[in-house]
This record gives C-alpha cells, sequence and structure tokens, in this order.
C-alpha cells in the first residue's frame, strides 16, 4: 500500500500514448481531508525542469485543492522542487 502524507492510494491509472508507451500514473488518494490526487511523470533526463511537468502543473491548477503532489521520475543524481507540490525525484531513490 503506499501513502502521500496522511492519505492512503486507492486507485492507480496509467496514461498510454498512442504508439503505446505508458507516460505517467496517477494515483487517487483517501486522507483525513477527503479525496486527493496525485500524479507521477517518468521522463529520460537527468534534469528535469518545468516544461517536463506542464502536465504536472496543469493538472494542479485545475484540481487546487485535491491536488496533493506530483513527481517527475528521471534519471538523475538529485532531489529537488519543480513547483508548488512538484517535485523532481530521480529513479534511483525507488530502490533506495
Amino acid at each position: 500500500m503506499c501513502e502521500i502524507g496522511s492519505h492512503r492510494c486507492v486507485k492507480v491509472a496509467v496514461a498510454i500514448r498512442p504508439e503505446r508507451q505508458p507516460t505517467g500514473y496517477g494515483l487517487q488518494t483517501e486522507g483525513g481531508e477527503g479525496v486527493g490526487v496525485g500524479d507521477i511523470e517518468i521522463k529520460a533526463t537527468n534534469a528535469p525542469d518545468a516544461s517536463d511537468a506542464r502536465h504536472l502543473l496543469w493538472l494542479r491548477d485545475e484540481l487546487d485543492s485535491q491536488f496533493v503532489a506530483g513527481a517527475v521520475l528521471h534519471v538523475g543524481s538529485r532531489k529537488y522542487r519543480l513547483s508548488d507540490r512538484i517535485e523532481a525525484i530521480p529513479i534511483c531513490a525507488l530502490w533506495a
């Protein structure tokens, strides 16, 4: 079971491109503050920037307070904040 802060994940969805490549994963959560949504983008870059998170930025702005967190997983080695509630996280952190 995954958790984001005080939220527990209840649904996971996968976004697929027309050529059948996964582009991101969405999470619907439940917690003390009701239902929230998180999203993950996966990028083959070692230093993602705001343009790599544009779909997360759009989703955050559309959902406002229902948006819990977003992450851009990347092949670099550094974790850093891209924007409010959106982080760039090295994919190797999944195994750390």
